[in-house]
Formats: structure tokens, sequence, C-alpha cells
């Protein structure tokens, strides 16, 4: 069966709140706020996709979660090889951890349970934002966001193929 490798960003406290000054205070005194890694989480789209991870061996899990997955499904209905504009900065984060942690985890030997990571690498490498050319105002400040540059274009590719490359290359070269 193949399998879905979209995924979308979702938030733990929802960009709603964060803009209402009340509830950035609560959010405040427990140390949150908007730009925080702990605030999102990739979902795949796709149960199926889900499914296989969880059947997978480990390795893949933890890879996936070090890298800002979690393991239920989220829609955003952008459609197929898209993503909401708004969620950019967030998709390019966990598309620059996975590539980061890579080297930590050993998938050469393990059972993937159907999961191609090549084909997750291409789709995360080929995604592109719908939206506008420019970035909303309020995700332009992220702190740990530098990868970004305005008016670039609306392809995820410099950062996608980067770690689609590398990911490739690493594994098949083991």
């Amino acid at each position: 069966m193949k399998l879905d490798y979209d995924f979308d960003i979702q938030f733990v406290f929802p960009r709603e709140m964060l803009g209402d000054l009340e509830a950035q205070e609560v959010l405040n005194a427990f140390g949150m706020s908007r730009a925080m890694r702990d605030n999102f989480v990739a979902l795949f789209r796709s149960q199926a996709t889900v499914d296989a991870i969880l059947g997978a061996d480990p390795v893949l899990k933890d890879m996936l979660k070090a890298s800002g997955f979690d393991f239920t499904t989220y829609d955003s209905g952008a459609g197929e090889g898209f993503i909401p504009a708004e969620d950019e900065p967030y998709y390019k984060d966990v598309i620059q951890r996975l590539t980061e942690s890579m080297d930590g985890f050993d998938l050469e030997h393990a059972d993937l349970n159907g999961f191609d990571f090549g084909a997750f690498l291409l789709t995360c490498a080929r995604a592109k934002a719908l939206g506008s050319d420019t970035m909303p105002a309020e995700t332009q400040d992220l702190g740990w966001q530098t990868s970004y540059a305005p008016n670039r274009g609306r392809g995820l590719s410099a950062l996608g193929v980067a770690a689609a490359v590398t990911g490739m290359a690493v594994y098949l070269t083991r």
C-alpha cells in the first residue's frame, strides 16, 4: 500500500489563544510563547501512515518524535503536496530538526513496516506553501527560525532538498 507522507502543523495552544493578551499572560506565567518548539507538533494526514510508523521498529518513531512529530492525524485541508503558508516556518523547523537528528538514528536494518523514508524525504522537499509571497508578520521573528528569506518563493526546496539529499546520501551509503 502506498503511504501518504504529507504532514501538517498543529498547535498545542491555538494561535488565536496566543494572540489574546489575557491568554498570553497566563501562558507566559508557564513559560510558553508562540515561538516555542513545544507549542507545535507535526502530524501526518494519513492514519495508514501513522499505523505504519507505530508498527515499525521503534527507531523510526523515536527519530520522528525527536524531529517534532506526534502520532495522531491532522489534515489542514491544504491538499496533497501543499501546506498552509502560515505554517511554513514551523514546517521548515521540523525538517531542520529531522535533518539534524538523522545521524543519531540508524534505520539501515530497521523494519520500517512499509514506511518509505526516501519517499517521505521527497515529500518534504517538494512541499509548497499556499498563500502570499511574504511571511505573516507574526511569524517573522521566531528566534530559532534562521533559514527563511522573504520573497525567495513559495517552494520549500532549499531546506527540503537539503534534507532529502542529505538523508538519502546518509542512508544509501551506509
